[in-house]
């Protein structure tokens, strides 16, 4: 495949628990750092999740279990991985899929890349199925690189600031796991090799692609062992008639011929990490005899195994990889330099940023991004000229009695007007004191003008606060749009939008404080028309609800994931104009 102004690393096969991934991008770009004089050590249950390091040195030839991007932000280096070679300059970004083995050859002597290494097994924890996606980026998804690079230098940057500490903070902690979310994810959901290549292809040759990417996994997974045509036939439920059709349509030829490529693939490691015998090595990949070993792996790689092993052994490395979460950096490395040649990306505003919140919970502990949660003691903060308003006192005696609130907070500094407000209201058992501003409480509590408008019409959120009072859930307020309650001993997150226009919210839960080893289900419901159902609902006017309504809360759309041996993840949620959106975590113990 050859297209002007980009690079590319080319893919054998699409296998599983291997990512094979194809990125092609314009000449703007990314970097690395090596692993000698700084070393950052994180949170054992998020350990195992990524490396990143600024390089300045080549690699010889070796593989990870992890999928590696490489940013060149200076210089120039050679690419070399599956027998081809790759060029990047300054703005080129390459990935390399797990275990491939590869290589990186000095081209210029003021080379600098960066080098992030993701563990794609771990991240299927917060995106499923990432581990086996297969992905491509052209020049019409620019905007995308820019962001890929933003995340990266950002990323460098908070490292940095925290270089010289033992441990990172926990909200540093979770705001590099999102970088590393956001780049895997934007990768999935627009550079997806399969959506973006087969928009014009019927379903039924979808279809048929997709059997083959289901044949290759199970080739690589037991390519080892003895397996006929029927096998793989068998694998896809195809008679072996299809199967021979299909392999010559979208396979590339024959079953044979991708067999043998496949297993002289899986001969790299022994080559290269073993002192088997090229005849062992034949025979541990599933040929039957050498001489077909041979034939395949000059066809796939135009040299012996022999002249393989020669050539490229005395470079050969595997270098086993640190466990821990790390930030390293190869020596006589600037770091001024560094920030400098990042500045341009750091300063990107990244898209998907935008009109976003972001939510830190630590479920241990019960604490979110800005501090502990408070006791849900359902205080009402009100301006003082609500005071005044002509239905002040019966708006008060509704929220008392319907939404339980025991404690009115009034903005600004009139102590008289404070205790005046306290003498008539004193027979709701309401207290008042007052404050010199909202600060967090105007985001932790409830506004007056939030509930009622200027005539003392009831607003939509005080139908919802209404509903969770009636239910005897306890909650609190992260931030105006989302409330945070228990539900039978498991957390519940509930994000509404009311109000809002067509505007659609976006919100990032990251969720941490969880029980090491344990499993979490999370289930998400999404159900649409939200003002009126709930409004409806709590009048148990039943005959109120439109057909539309009934429909949407008797079927709404619900999605399940489940999240293993606790290590946190991360909740995207989207919340359409008067709708809401509920999160609840179940552990499984």
């Amino acid at each position: 495949m050859a297209m002007s102004g980009f690079k590319c690393i080319p893919f054998s096969y699409f296998q599983n628990n291997k990512v094979c991934i194809l990125i092609l991008m314009n000449n703007y770009g990314i970097i690395y750092i090596n692993r000698i004089s700084i070393q950052v050590l994180v949170d054992v249950m998020i350990e195992k999740l990524f490396t990143i390091g600024i390089r300045n040195t080549e690699q010889p030839f070796h593989w990870y279990d992890t999928l590696e991007l490489f940013f060149v932000v200076r210089g120039e280096v050679d690419l070399i991985s599956n027998n081809n070679t790759v060029h990047m300059s300054r703005g080129h970004i390459q990935v390399v899929n797990t275990e491939d083995v590869h290589a990186l050859e000095n081209k210029t002597e003021d080379l600098l890349y960066i080098q992030l290494s993701m563990s794609m097994e771990a991240f299927d924890q917060y995106i499923p199925d990432i581990s086996i996606v297969y992905f491509k980026c052209d020049s019409e998804e620019d905007a995308i690189s820019e962001e890929i690079k933003n995340y990266i230098a950002q990323m460098v940057r908070m490292l940095f600031e925290y270089k010289e500490n033992e441990y990172l903070k926990s909200e540093t902690e979770q705001t590099l796991i999102y970088y590393c979310v956001e780049i895997l994810s934007d990768m999935k959901m627009r550079f997806n090799y399969g959506r973006y290549e087969m928009e014009n292809v019927s379903e039924k040759e979808l279809e048929k692609i997709d059997q083959i990417r289901k044949v290759v996994d199970y080739l690589f997974d037991n390519g080892k062992n003895k397996i006929t045509l029927k096998d793989a036939a068998d694998h896809i439920f195809v008679g072996t008639s299809t199967f021979k059709k299909l392999m010559k349509e979208y396979g590339g030829g024959s079953f044979e011929k991708l067999l043998s490529s496949i297993r002289a693939e899986m001969s790299l490691k022994y080559l290269l990490d073993s002192n088997m015998s090229i005849t062992n090595i034949a025979y541990e990949c599933g040929f039957s005899a050498p001489r077909y070993y041979y034939s395949a792996f000059e066809k796939k790689y135009q040299c012996s195994p022999v002249e393989y092993r020669e050539r490229n052994r005395k470079y050969f490395i595997k270098e086993k990889k640190s466990n821990a979460m790390c930030f390293t950096c190869d020596e006589e490395i600037k770091i001024s330099d560094i920030i400098e040649l990042l500045r341009p990306y750091s300063e990107f505003k990244a898209d998907s940023e935008l009109n976003r919140n972001i939510i830190n919970i630590d479920i241990s502990a019960k604490r979110s991004h800005k501090s502990k949660f408070p006791k849900v003691d359902n205080v009402l903060i009100c301006e003082e000229d609500d005071v005044y308003r002509l239905d002040f006192t019966e708006e008060l005696a509704l929220c008392r009695k319907t939404l339980g609130i025991r404690k009115l907070r009034i903005i600004g500094s009139n102590s008289r007007l404070c205790a005046n407000i306290e003498k008539n209201v004193s027979y709701l058992g309401i207290t008042v004191s007052d404050i010199w501003q909202k600060k967090e409480e105007s985001e932790r509590n409830v506004l007056l003008s939030e509930l009622f408008g200027r005539h003392g019409e009831k607003k939509p959120l005080y139908y919802i606060y209404e509903l969770f009072n009636r239910i005897e859930q306890p909650f609190t307020r992260l931030n105006p749009n989302c409330i945070l309650h228990d539900k039978g001993g498991n957390l519940n997150i509930t994000a509404f939008n009311i109000d809002n226009g067509d505007e659609k919210l976006l919100y990032k839960f990251d969720i941490s404080g969880l029980e090491d080893g344990d499993d979490y289900i999370c289930i998400k419901t999404e159900a649409p028309k939200l003002t009126e159902a709930v409004k409806n609902l709590i009048a148990d006017e039943t005959k109120k609800l439109d057909r539309e309504i009934v429909k949407e809360l008797a079927k709404p759309s619900i999605e399940y994931n489940v999240y293993k041996k606790g290590i946190p993840f991360i909740i995207d949620v989207a919340v359409e104009n008067n709708s809401f959106v509920n999160i609840e975590i179940i552990r499984i113990r």
